[in-house]
């Protein structure tokens, strides 16, 4: 299997199209959070078949690009809290203290 790199900006733009797919089928989403759990799990339990069930990727990348913007899409309705400078600090740290393979 050959690994193609996007870089961030093309797959902002990837979850940008789908959002913009996802509303002009949909519609604004008007959901309670558990609703768009229920939809994550829902296209995740697709991508598991498909993963499971074909080689192509495209498939599966496509999946995972729905199930994204999904997540977005909740995020837009409801918040979308950032990391607090204590997390992302405590991930540093967590990063450095691994041990190194011999």
């Amino acid at each position: 299997m050959t690994l193609s790199l996007a870089t961030r900006q093309q797959v902002f733009d990837a979850i940008d199209t789908e959002r913009e797919y996802q509303k002009a089928k949909w519609g604004e989403p008007n959901h309670e959070i558990d609703a768009f759990v229920a939809y994550i799990v829902g296209y995740a339990n697709e991508l598991v078949k498909v993963a499971s069930h074909t080689d192509n990727v495209d498939q599966r990348l496509a999946f995972i690009r729905k199930v994204t913007t999904l997540g977005v899409a909740a995020m837009e309705q409801h918040g979308a809290p950032k990391r607090t400078e204590a997390e992302m600090e405590a991930a540093r740290n967590f990063n450095q203290l691994q041990p190194v393979a011999v």
